[in-house]
């Protein structure tokens, strides 16, 4: 679950691994076609390997040739508490036109950060949407804060007035009590 209550489906691949065999490749590349799919790609690299800038190259020309080398995308630079100042400067240097976030997955170092950057960099395909539900209807109102972003809720004398921005299940299972 995204900071915005939006949900995401996150899928590992294989890593890439300098000269491999010519069938090993190939076999890779197909498990990775499912890429050019995503919206957004979280391009993780173990930033204390002295080879972290060579893989992420690697990486991208792989990417390139399946199509999705102008997929937005965050280079997640992991491992920062095993890597050196100057790797990870070397890094930022030699990638600085990337959108990059630093983390240790293991400590947790900057998780949130990542999320942020997912929330801001996901295209936003919710809808904006008011819904009156009566009070006898108060799981709706839950449903709401578990799976939307409420933006305001007020009490009438109907019900209460939720202002939602939700995906198309969540307006579907409001539809009968949107207003306006």
């Amino acid at each position: 679950m995204l900071p915005d209550n939006r949900e995401a489906t996150v899928t590992d691949t294989v890593g890439f691994i300098r000269k491999l065999p010519h069938d090993l490749v190939e076999a890779f590349k197909s498990t990775l076609e499912e890429v050019v799919y995503s919206d957004v790609l979280l391009h993780v690299v173990d930033s204390s390997s002295s080879t972290a800038a060579l893989q992420v190259e690697v990486v991208e020309e792989v990417l390139k040739e399946l199509g999705a080398g102008e997929k937005p995308t965050i280079l997640v630079l992991n491992k920062v508490d095993k890597a050196s100042e100057e790797q990870i400067n070397s890094l930022r240097d030699k990638f600085s036109k990337h959108n990059i976030i630093e983390i240790s997955a293991k400590s947790g170092e900057n998780l949130d950060g990542l999320l942020e950057e997912c929330t801001k960099v996901l295209p936003y395909k919710l809808k904006s949407f008011k819904v009156l539900i009566p009070y006898s209807d108060s799981s709706t109102v839950a449903y709401l804060h578990r799976n939307a972003k409420v933006e305001s809720e007020e009490y009438e004398e109907q019900g209460t007035l939720v202002k939602v921005q939700g995906d198309e299940e969540v307006y579907n299972k409001c539809k009968a009590y949107i207003i306006e």
